[in-house]
C-alpha cells in the first residue's frame, strides 16, 4: 500500500499545495475544555473542531468530518486532543473535495466522502487515507463518483455508498487495490419494481451500515431494508421493516411528498445492528413544518414533530420483529429554527445504545433487554451543543460530535462545533436546562400564538385520512384489536401498515409520542421547489 500511496501523492502533491493542513476558517485545534463531574453527570472533556459533522471511532482515535476535510482526535483519556487535520482534499479533476459530512475508518485506512449535497461543477467522490499513523494521515487514492455522497460505510476493503441517482442505489466499490473499482449495485427496485412508483423524496437512501455481510439500508418512508451483501457482486434482499406498505407510500402525490417526507411517521434515517447481529435500531428524523398548502387539512397549520428510535429483533434477517421504541426528548419548538430533538446517529456497545438528539443532547440506554430499553444517563445543553453523532470508545467512555446547526439550517440557535467525551456510566445531570420553557435569550419574546409542545399528527396515515376518510386503511387505529396492531405483525416483507407502538420510553420525562426533524436531501430539495422551505440548507 505504501507504494500506491507515494505514487498517488506524487500526482496530487502539486494540487494540494499548502492546503493539506490548516483551515481557511482558522485552526480547528482550539483549546481543550475540561468539565468536572462533582455536580452530576457531565462531559469529561471536549475540544473545539471547526466545521465538525459526523464522527467515527477506531480504537482510541476519533475521526471527525469537518466539511472541508477531517481531523483525527486522541480520545484515550478524559480530555480529547486533536492529533492531525487534513483540509483541502484533492480530487482527480484538480479540484478539492467539498461538503465532507461523513467518514469511516477500516483497518489502517479511512474513507471520507462528499459533497453531502448536490453541488454543480463540484466533483464528488471518496478520498482514501492511510491512517496507520493517525498523527500523519496520508492520502492514497481518490475514487470519483457520478453522485454526491451524504453518508458512507467502509469495511473489508469495500466502500458502501448510498447513491442519490434515480434508483437511489447502494453502490459497492472494491478498494483492495490502488485503483478502486465498482463491483455492484442494489436498490429496492431489484426486490419489487413497484417502488419505482414512489415519489423520490419518500425513498431516499440516506445511510448504510454493514456488519457480517448484511447491509442495513434506511430508505426513508420506503423503510429500512436488510440486504445480503456477502457477495457484493450479487446482493439480495432479506426483508424490510417500515411504517408503510408500498401501496400507502405510492398514494402520496408529488405535491405532497416534500411535506410527508419531513414529518412522522416513516423517515428512516439511520440504522445500525448490535455486535451480535440480532438487535437492529432504526432512527427516524423529522421536523415540525408549517403546512402552507393545506396538505393535511387546514392551510398554515403546524404539523409534525421529532422522531425517535425503533428496536427490532433481526436474529432471523428474513423475519424481523419490532420490539420497542424510544421517544425523543420533548421540546418547546421542533421546527428547524427551534430546539428540535429528533434522533440522529447512534452506536451499540455491550448491551448499551449511545444516542444523539441534536438540541436534546446525548443519552445512553440499557438495551440488554431490547423489548424494554431503559435510560442510563443523559446530558443536554441546548444553548451550547447540538449533537450529531454518539460513538462508543470503550467500556468507560463514548464521544459525541456537536454541530452548529444554524450554519446548516439557518436557524437562530447557534451551537458549538467540537467533540465531547462522556463517561459510560449511570448518572443524572445536575439542573439540566429545560427544553420545554421558551428561551427568550435565544428566540426572543414568546409568541402569543405558539402551538402546543406535543406532536401534531402528520404522516401518510394522516394524509390517507384527509384525502379519503372512508379508505379501508383509515380504521387502523380504532382499537387494540385492529388487524396488525401488535408490533410483531407490522414488519418484514409483507408491508403491513404501521400501528401505534408499544413499549415506548421517553428519554426526558413523560412520553408525548413526539416525531420530526430533517429529511433526506431528496425530500428537502423537493420541499424547497414546492415552497415549503426557505433557501437555507438542510439534512443531516
Amino acid at each position: 500500500m505504501a507504494s500506491g500511496r507515494r505514487e498517488f501523492l506524487a500526482v496530487v502533491g502539486s494540487l494540494a499545495g499548502g492546503l493539506v493542513a490548516g483551515s481557511a476558517t482558522g485552526d480547528s485545534r482550539g483549546s481543550a475544555v475540561a468539565a468536572g463531574q462533582a455536580d452530576g453527570y457531565a462531559p469529561l472533556g471536549s475540544v473545539d473542531i471547526a466545521g465538525a459533522r459526523d464522527t467515527a471511532v477506531a480504537g482510541e482515535v476519533a475521526y471527525v468530518a469537518t466539511g472541508d476535510g477531517f481531523v483525527t482526535v486522541d480520545v484515550s483519556g478524559e480530555n480529547p486532543s486533536v492529533l492531525a487535520e487534513r483540509r483541502g482534499i484533492p480530487t482527480s479533476d484538480s479540484g478539492q473535495l467539498t461538503g465532507i459530512w461523513d467518514l469511516w475508518p477500516s483497518g489502517d485506512r479511512l474513507a471520507v466522502g462528499g459533497p453531502a449535497q448536490f453541488r454543480r461543477n463540484q466533483q464528488s467522490g471518496v478520498g482514501l487515507f492511510d491512517v496507520s499513523d493517525p498523527t500523519d494521515p496520508e492520502q492514497v487514492a481518490f475514487h470519483p463518483t457520478d453522485h454526491h455522497i451524504h453518508n458512507l460505510h467502509f469495511g473489508d476493503n469495500v466502500l458502501y455508498l448510498p447513491a442519490r441517482d434515480r434508483p437511489m442505489s447502494l453502490v459497492m466499490v472494491d478498494v483492495s487495490g490502488d485503483d478502486p473499482v465498482e463491483v455492484g449495485r442494489w436498490s429496492p427496485f431489484d426486490a419489487d419494481d413497484r417502488w419505482a412508483d414512489i415519489e423520490p423524496p419518500l425513498r431516499v437512501l440516506h445511510d448504510v451500515f454493514v456488519r457480517d455481510g448484511t447491509a442495513y439500508l434506511p430508505y426513508w418512508d420506503a423503510g429500512t431494508w436488510l440486504v445480503d451483501v456477502s457477495d457484493p457482486t450479487d446482493p439480495t434482499a432479506y426483508s424490510r421493516v417500515g411504517d408503510y406498505s408500498v401501496e400507502q407510500v405510492a398514494a402520496v402525490g408529488p405535491g405532497q411528498a416534500g411535506l410527508v417526507a419531513r414529518t412522522p411517521d416513516g423517515a428512516d434515517h439511520y440504522a445500525q445492528v448490535d455486535e451480535t447481529g440480532s438487535v437492529l435500531a432504526v432512527g427516524k428524523e423529522t421536523w415540525a413544518i408549517e403546512d402552507r398548502r393545506g396538505t393535511f387539512g387546514e392551510t398554515g397549520r403546524r404539523v409534525g414533530g421529532a422522531s425517535g428510535i425503533t428496536l427490532y429483533n433481526v436474529s432471523d434477517p428474513t423475519s424481523p420483529e419490532e420490539l420497542s421504541s424510544i421517544d425523543p426528548p420533548v421540546s418547546v419548538d421542533q421546527r428547524t429554527s427551534g430546539w428540535f430533538t429528533t434522533a440522529h446517529d447512534f452506536d451499540f456497545r455491550d448491551g448499551r445504545l449511545f444516542t444523539s438528539w441534536y438540541y436534546g443532547g446525548v443519552a445512553v440506554y440499557d438495551v440488554s433487554d431490547p423489548a424494554d430499553p431503559t435510560e442510563v444517563s443523559r446530558w443536554q445543553d441546548p444553548r451550547t451543543a447540538s449533537f450529531w453523532t454518539a460513538r462508543a470508545v470503550d467500556d468507560e467512555r463514548f464521544v459525541a460530535s456537536s454541530v452548529d446547526v444554524s450554519s446548516v439550517l439557518g436557524g437562530r440557535a447557534e451551537t458549538r462545533e467540537g467533540l465531547y467525551v462522556f463517561p459510560n456510566k449511570a448518572g443524572s445531570q445536575a439542573d439540566p436546562p429545560l427544553l420545554t420553557d421558551w428561551p427568550e435569550d435565544v428566540f426572543g419574546p414568546e409568541p402569543d400564538d405558539r402551538p402546543p409542545v406535543n406532536r401534531t399528527a402528520a404522516s401518510v396515515d394522516r394524509l390517507v385520512d384527509v384525502r379519503d376518510p372512508d379508505d379501508e386503511r383509515g380504521d387502523r387505529h380504532d382499537g387494540p384489536d385492529s388487524p396488525g396492531e401488535r408490533s410483531g405483525d407490522r414488519n418484514g416483507t409483507d408491508g403491513t401498515p404501521a400501528m401505534p407502538r408499544e413499549g415506548s420510553t421517553n428519554g426526558s420525562g413523560p412520553g408525548l409520542g413526539v416525531g420530526t426533524a430533517l429529511a433526506g436531501v431528496g425530500g428537502y430539495l423537493l420541499a424547497r421547489r414546492a415552497g415549503l422551505l426557505s433557501d437555507s440548507d438542510g439534512d443531516g
